[in-house]
């Protein structure tokens, strides 16, 4: 195969072609090159059309997500819209924004409540005095009510001890005053709505 090679040249050579064949496998050599450089220009288009494609389908997919979600935040909007007008055609525009409370109110429901729970603790006492009468003994705690004695004297000892050494008909436990504690109940609550309404439009709340 070499000597076939070589026999071929030397005649190439004898007739003076070596240079048309020189000529043409360079023209051949610049062809490969230049189908080549299309080639990798054709697969960089290609490349560069299906980049676009996927990039404007997240594109596509992205705008349709927001507007869901601006369609859902509209018809939130539209559904208390007409929440609002219905409540107007009842009467009741302004229900929710009126029974909102701002924190001084809040604190003093808190504050009512703890004192209503402290007098419901420690009630008001009395007992049956002979004669049919009756005597205050004030304030205690409820599960510790006060003992009157006839004698005249008042013992605040434990119901359990009074009871093993004080012998019948000498004294009895005090009973709770509901009509005093219904009475202070009742002035407590008076105090504190009448606060409550002077707190509902206080200018020390902050803005909400």
């Amino acid at each position: 195969m070499a000597d076939f090679l070589l026999a071929v040249l030397s005649w190439l050579h004898d007739n003076g072609l070596i240079l048309v064949l020189i000529t043409v496998m360079s023209g051949v050599f610049l062809v490969l090159i230049y189908l080549a450089i299309r080639a990798e220009e054709r697969v960089e288009r290609w490349k560069r059309k299906w980049e676009e494609v996927f990039r404007n389908r997240k594109l596509r997919k992205a705008e349709g997500k927001a507007r869901a979600r601006k369609d859902t935040e509209r018809k939130k909007a539209l559904t208390r819209e007409a929440t609002v007008a219905e409540d107007k055609a009842c009467g009741m525009g302004t229900y929710s924004k009126e029974m909102q409370m701002n924190k001084k109110q809040k604190r003093l429901l808190i504050v009512v409540a703890s004192v209503i729970g402290l007098m419901l603790l420690f009630p008001p006492f009395y007992a049956f005095l002979p004669g049919g009468q009756t005597g205050n003994l004030g304030h205690s705690w409820i599960f510790a009510p006060p003992f009157w004695s006839y004698v005249g004297e008042f013992m605040d000892y434990p119901q359990q001890r009074l009871r093993e050494t004080m012998p019948k008909g000498v004294g009895c436990f005090g009973r709770v005053d509901a009509a005093t504690l219904l009475t202070q109940w009742i002035g407590v609550l008076i105090i504190g709505g009448i606060v409550f309404v002077l707190f509902k439009d206080s200018k020390g709340d902050p803005p909400r």
